[in-house]
């Protein structure tokens, strides 16, 4: 008399292995490739850091455009650095660089005659 076979076949076992190893294939391809979540988060923060970095530059050159039409006085280094957090170092009046979070720093090109900012490289 035979007894019931009772638990799984080898080849059931290496066919849940093989599936198992291409599911985990798929899946560090898409978490570490090259368009993987990865990278796209990190070209998603540097958008967002050069964004943040126009902002305020653009919202402190406009404080100091204002300030100079109503009180008829130009602006230098030192004012648009006091307009500025910490994170942003001001070499010249056309040239602020913004320490950025892991080490990343952006140069922001302005225009001063349009109180506007031009560029932001890396």
């Amino acid at each position: 008399m035979l007894k019931g076979n009772k638990g799984i076949t080898l080849v059931a076992l290496v066919v849940t292995i093989i599936v198992l190893l291409i599911l985990a294939g798929v899946t560090i391809s898409l978490v570490l490739g090259q368009n993987g979540i990865l990278n796209q988060a990190n070209d998603a923060q540097k958008a967002s850091d050069k964004a943040y970095a126009k902002d305020v530059v653009e919202s402190a050159l406009k404080g100091l455009e204002v300030n100079k039409r109503v009180n008829n006085v130009d602006y230098n280094d030192a004012d648009l650095n006091a307009a500025l957090p910490d994170t942003f170092d001001v070499s010249n009046t056309e040239e602020v660089v913004y320490n950025a979070k892991d080490n990343v720093n952006y140069t922001i090109t302005i225009d001063t005659t349009n109180y506007v900012v031009n560029e932001i490289t890396e």
